[in-house]
């Protein structure tokens, strides 16, 4: 996969291009991004001329007044989505995906 375009800032948002081989490498692309972005995403994915597939996306920039999800993913690491619940057991705001 070839990135296309990468941080082309607009007001309060980050504009991303992925160029893959096939569909199924752009699917995975878009599902990935959707699952660390959520909501604040918007994609399109459609065939170019040449064959390849581009996957393109809006990703709406969050301030730093909002908050992120404390939890931790499977790997590891720190989710750092969105958060719009209340945890109390982690004494944080957390993810749907996240909450208990």
């Amino acid at each position: 996969m070839t990135p296309v375009r990468q941080n082309q800032k607009m007001a309060r948002s980050v504009y991303l291009g992925i160029r893959a081989e096939n569909q199924a490498d752009a699917e995975v692309v878009i599902r990935d991004l959707m699952e660390v972005f959520g909501k604040r995403i918007v994609m399109s994915l459609h065939e170019a001329a040449d064959g390849t597939w581009l996957a393109h996306a809006i990703i709406v920039k969050a301030s730093n007044d909002e908050p992120w999800c404390i939890a931790y993913r499977e790997d590891g690491s720190l989710c750092r989505r969105l958060a719009t619940v209340m945890d109390e057991k982690r004494g944080g705001m957390v993810c749907e995906e996240r909450a208990e």
